[in-house]
């Protein structure tokens, strides 16, 4: 390209003159069109910039774009794209409509995820992270795919396991980034129970059959434990536990199924003995006929009845005559004399509020009334 002058000249015989002429031709440059380099457009870069760095730059030039020999709304030696296909870059001189083109091809990955199938297991236990999620096939999107469970790090692994119940979300995505999601519930199974019922309240000497319930059916039973006080009783897949009542004990019992879920239950039985407290209802103090009768005091069963922890006595009006505490019970010596204030005490009635120590720890508060006669 450039100017370029040429000279024409004619020699001529006499007597014609000599002739010349002097032609100047501009040779114009052709705009260079650069397309840019082969790429593609993806879920994971949907758009594109297509043009290369190499165009012909100027205000004499004009840019056109066709993408499969339609015309491109968008103009400029760089466009941005979001489709596939072929782009053609036209480059114009509009002085001299010189012109150059370039293509470009453009491939296009958007094929979307339209399902991701999936199966689960459910925890066979109540409680254990036991659940997992199979991702068993994907519709649409290019493999190899790669999976995440509740935004978690993507990995080639179909399977998540390790869960617990509760809402989960699998997303799925492939090779050009496009992605979907799915919404799995893994569902907590019903709780194993076994079940004894209350504490219970049983006399000494009795003997009773502890029975029990529970929702496992008796074929998916492994194993069946009977324990005492937290050690293990020798009566394996008892229907009902035999207690035989001594002393106060723990009785529990614990079921295995099959499928390893276990379940555990205990009552405390408590052992009552017969207590019988006796106190006189009638005293007259300095009889010699009945000692027992000459004082005021409990009687109960020696070994049984350890302690009366407080004895009180009161008169019609509420007044206190007496009290004393730690006495030796079935001691009538030591009892109330019928005297108040180093004075006999009237005749009539009167009533005691006493606490009582049995043989094993246990406290009981006892009242009544008796009558005092001279």
């Amino acid at each position: 390209p450039g100017l370029y002058r040429f000279r024409y000249f004619v020699s001529s015989d006499q007597p014609c003159p000599d002739d010349e002429v002097i032609v100047e031709i501009m040779v114009n440059e052709i705009p260079v069109a650069d397309a840019g380099a082969d790429g593609e457009v993806s879920c994971a870069a949907p758009q594109l910039q297509i043009g290369g760095p190499n165009t012909s730059q100027g205000p004499d030039l004009s840019y056109e774009w066709t993408r499969n020999s339609n015309p491109v709304a968008q103009v400029g030696s760089m466009i941005n794209v979001n489709q596939g296909g072929e782009y053609v870059l036209r480059v114009v001189n509009t002085m001299s409509q010189c012109s150059a083109s370039d293509t470009v091809w453009v491939d296009e990955f958007t094929d979307p995820i339209t399902e991701i199938m999936v199966e689960t297991r459910d925890p066979v236990c109540a409680g254990q992270s036991t659940g997992c999620i199979f991702i068993v096939g994907v519709l649409g999107g290019e493999a190899p795919y790669q999976f995440s469970l509740d935004e978690g790090l993507p990995t080639e692994d179909a399977e998540f396991c390790g869960l617990r119940s509760g809402n989960y979300v699998i997303e799925a995505v492939d090779i050009h980034g496009c992605r979907n999601q799915i919404a799995v519930n893994i569902i907590e199974p019903d709780e194993l129970f076994i079940n004894l019922g209350f504490n219970l309240f049983v006399s000494q000497g009795d003997t009773i059959l502890i029975p029990f319930e529970t929702n496992a059916p008796l074929d998916a039973i492994e194993q069946l434990e009977w324990f005492v006080n937290g050690e293990l009783a020798n009566c394996s897949f008892c229907e009902v536990y035999p207690f035989f009542a001594e002393v106060s004990q723990t009785v529990g019992v614990e079921v295995v199924t099959t499928e390893g879920c276990s379940a555990f239950d205990e009552i405390f039985i408590t052992v009552t003995k017969e207590r019988n407290v006796f106190a006189p209802n009638v005293i007259r103090p300095g009889s010699n006929v009945s000692p027992a009768n000459a004082n005021f005091t409990l009687y109960g069963e020696e070994g049984t009845l350890l302690q009366i922890n407080k004895l009180r006595i009161f008169n019609r009006w509420g007044a206190s005559v007496f009290q004393r505490t730690n006495l030796e019970p079935n001691n009538p010596a030591i009892g109330w004399d019928g005297r108040f204030n180093d004075e006999d005490a009237q005749s009539g009635v009167y009533f005691f509020h006493a606490e009582v120590l049995y043989d094993d720890n246990r406290t009981e508060v006892i009242t009544g009334e008796f009558t005092l006669l001279r």
